[in-house]
């Protein structure tokens, strides 16, 4: 590589590139991994393989998937870059192609025509499969073992939208796959896809919604009988992308809406529910009670991201950026609003839950919050967030149990649930969760007992190395994938 990295947050101290493909085998474990943890913890995250030719955002990123595997109270770890297309051109150029996050106007004209998706968001696995997902592409299908990319993921040449969302969601009872991909049909046009993929991995329906405008819709809720599509006023510009601009700015002279259709509905029965401008990026869990929807997630004020400008030229304002613990409600024969309650008065992100209990009443839910009485470290240079601690929330009654401090210096990154068995009681098992030790330049994958958080982990696999920030993950039993070695790897 001829050029170094910009000297700016984004690439600096411990966010530098570590721009590696790594295996670590048979992790120092310090205390003693509960025997129940047999599997597999897969991490997807963005990673710049360059130096990128404008000022880069770090969700811009080159994919990168890794896995912490976890065998009778041992934990090895691999980390691979996923293969694109936007990858493997830029290796071969050797330098950065692609000008500007999901700006193609930007990008150098030697790679016209070449799919822009990086694979940088979630890891995730339905029917046998694991894939690596980034909003504005299709799905990159993964070796569960090797990490190694096997290529794009169309069901069989049956998938017509030409992006998927980085937030799947999985019907425990069902097993169905249910997937939005937001301007479905490329560029910025403001049509969602909406496809399902019943439990042995097949595309069974597809089709386009049209909302109010065309906005960023991260993560839309699924309930046992309902879809709903929240539309907020983060919104693109075809016009300022041709300038040089951002594809998307923060627009809060528009409302919010929520369209609510059922679950076996074609479309055609949507009902779009309005509020104030807000902002969410994660739901936490969703469900039906006879004529009311219920949605738990996490929403700010306006815009999380700085970086997404507010269209007005307002200044961030950093108190309204920070994300609350909130519950949305909907009145299924009432008028076309939407209403708000706040459980959290606290910065928080990265709601899980026990998967088990999905789209259905549940009682523990799990985030990465700030303690304002102790210092929180960025989680990664630029994104406006700063955790030091999680917490376990009773969300009958929406309060807060008990947390734990993740230590000085530190940043948590997104918990992950895992049941001590298939028929344990709700919130009966593990926390798994990364957190980053900035003053000692590496980081730790620790196991906390989902119902004694207070206590601190029960186990600590040490990295002789930096996991940068990841943004989402999945838990895959060893029965799951030995399961998966014998699933026809054909139909691709």
């Amino acid at each position: 590589m001829t050029h170094p990295f910009p000297d700016v947050p984004t690439f600096s101290g411990f966010d530098w590139p570590v721009r590696a493909d790594a295996d670590i085998y048979d992790l120092e474990i310090v205390g003693e991994i509960p025997r129940e943890l047999n599997g597999t913890f897969y991490r997807c995250g963005p990673e710049h393989q360059y130096p990128p030719m404008r000022d880069g955002v770090f969700i811009d990123g080159d994919g990168v998937i890794s896995m912490f595997r976890f065998e009778d109270g041992h934990v090895d770890f691999r980390t691979r870059f996923v293969r694109t297309e936007r990858f493997l051109a830029e290796r071969k150029a050797r330098r950065s192609l692609f000008g500007g996050y999901r700006n193609p106007y930007l990008d150098d004209p030697a790679v016209a025509g070449v799919e822009r998706g990086t694979a940088n968001t979630t890891a995730f696995w339905h029917a046998g499969r694991l894939f690596a997902l980034k909003e504005d592409s299709r799905p990159m299908e993964i070796d569960p073992d090797t990490l190694a990319t096997r290529g794009r993921w169309d069901y069989g040449g049956k998938l017509h939208s030409k992006t998927a969302t980085a937030h799947p969601e999985i019907d425990p009872r069902t097993g169905e796959l249910f997937m939005h991909g937001f301007f479905s049909r490329g560029g910025i046009a403001p049509e969602i896809a909406y496809w399902v993929v019943d439990q042995d991995g097949g595309l069974v329906r597809e089709f386009e919604v049209t909302p109010p405008y065309a906005s960023m819709i991260h993560d839309i809720a699924v309930t046992g009988e309902h879809i709903v599509f929240p539309v907020m006023p983060t919104t693109p510009d075809d016009r300022r992308m041709r300038r040089g601009g951002p594809i998307f700015q923060w627009d809060d002279s528009l409302p919010s809406y929520l369209g609510v259709m059922r679950r076996d509905g074609d479309g055609s029965d949507i009902r779009w529910f309005k509020g104030p401008p807000q902002w969410m990026y994660h739901i936490m869990n969703a469900w039906t009670d006879g004529g009311h929807i219920h949605i738990d997630c996490c929403v700010s004020e306006i815009q999380s991201f700085p970086f997404f400008t507010d269209i007005n030229g307002k200044l961030y304002e950093p108190t309204r950026a920070r994300p609350k613990l909130t519950r949305w409600s909907i009145d299924l024969n009432g008028p076309d609003e939407f209403t708000s309650t706040r459980f959290f008065d606290r910065q928080c992100e990265y709601p899980r839950v026990d998967d088990r209990f999905q789209m259905a009443p549940y009682r523990h839910g799990y985030l990465l919050f700030t303690d304002p009485d102790r210092r929180a470290e960025a989680t990664t240079r630029r994104s406006g967030q700063a955790f030091n601690s999680i917490a376990r929330f009773d969300m009958t009654s929406g309060t807060l149990v008990e947390s734990w401090f993740v230590g000085e210096a530190s940043a948590p990154m997104e918990p992950q649930f895992v049941p001590r068995s298939d028929d344990a009681p709700e919130g009966s098992g593990w926390i798994l969760m990364v957190v980053n030790r900035y003053a000692e330049g590496r980081s730790d994958l620790v196991v906390l007992d989902a119902q004694n958080l207070a206590q601190g982990p029960v186990a600590i696999a040490k990295l002789s190395l930096r996991a940068r920030a990841a943004f989402h993950g999945c838990w895959v039993s060893a029965a799951q994938l030995q399961a998966a070695r014998g699933v026809d790897q054909g139909m691709r």
